[in-house]
């Protein structure tokens, strides 16, 4: 659902050629947000463009080399989408040391919202994962489950609904 938050926040402001970076092609949660995404902009009847999708392995050349191909594309993108929130903050960085104004020139947006966004400039638009109430809620079905074993489903499944946090790192699309 955080995934359909964003992308739904960037279809609104205009944007229809939205980059993607990942954070580890064979990661379980990239390849969900990546379909999420997918979904979402089928939905809109906006086109899916493998050409947009970067994975990002966590090394730290990663980010730079990703932001070099992006503006290496003759139509490039207005919006990049990240789903790891310290690879959008890397992002911004860069873009700034190469003199491309967020949000004028790109949104970026993130997930995860880790806290951190707020003290950069601009501050990164993020979905945020409500990570305290999973805990809580996780503590307490396996607390359930130890005291009270027949009232929990091995295969249950928590879901908490994600946020989007509005800040400065988003704009409308320029394109």
């Amino acid at each position: 659902m955080g995934v359909q938050l964003a992308t739904n926040y960037l279809l609104s402001l205009g944007h229809r050629r939205i980059a993607v970076v990942t954070h580890g092609s064979a990661s379980s949660s990239s390849k969900e947000r990546l379909h999420a995404f997918q979904q979402t902009l089928s939905e809109h009847g906006v086109e899916y463009r493998k050409d947009l999708v970067w994975h990002n392995e966590l090394h730290p050349a990663d980010d730079h080399r990703i932001v070099d191909e992006i503006l290496a594309l003759p139509q490039r993108p207005t919006a990049i989408f990240s789903f790891y929130d310290p690879i959008a903050l890397n992002i911004i960085n860069i873009l700034a040391n190469k003199q491309i104004k967020v949000p004028d020139e790109f949104s970026v947006i993130g997930f995860g919202d880790l806290y951190t966004e707020a003290l950069t400039r601009p501050s990164l638009t993020s979905v945020r994962e409500p990570v305290e109430q999973i805990g809580k809620k996780a503590v307490t079905t396996l607390l359930q489950q130890l005291h009270q074993p027949d009232t929990v489903s091995p295969d249950m499944e928590l879901t908490i609904d994600p946020s989007l946090v509005i800040r400065g790192s988003c704009g409308p699309s320029s394109a």
